[in-house]
């Protein structure tokens, strides 16, 4: 089993270190998240930056995430899946979460 040290849990519902040393993902701390149910950790190393955003935004819709929850969640999908993308999902997510708020023009 790895040893990336023992869990120190945030009051805004973090929880830490996400990464071990090496930079692997901290396998105590992808549980943790993993019982959130959160969507975005349910994708899959072929998501697109739309399906990210989708799933964010239903995290926060349903699930009454957090923004540094969801960030956090974001950062271990992207070491898990091997994502790549032009803008970071997790140092946008202010203005993600922002986004999911607000209507689109055309509903």
């Amino acid at each position: 089993m790895e040893q990336c040290g023992s869990l120190k849990f945030g009051v805004d519902g973090t929880a830490g270190p996400i990464f071990c040393q090496d930079g692997r993902p901290n396998a105590a701390a992808d549980s943790y998240f993993r019982r959130l149910r959160l969507r975005v950790l349910a994708l899959g190393a072929q998501a697109t930056p739309g399906d990210v955003n989708v799933a964010i935004c239903d995290d926060f819709g349903d699930r009454q995430t957090t923004i540094p929850i969801e960030g956090q969640a974001v950062r271990l999908a992207e070491k898990e899946q091997g994502w790549h993308f032009g803008v970071d999902p997790a140092d946008n997510m202010n203005a993600t979460a922002q986004s999911c708020a607000t209507p689109s023009p055309s509903g």
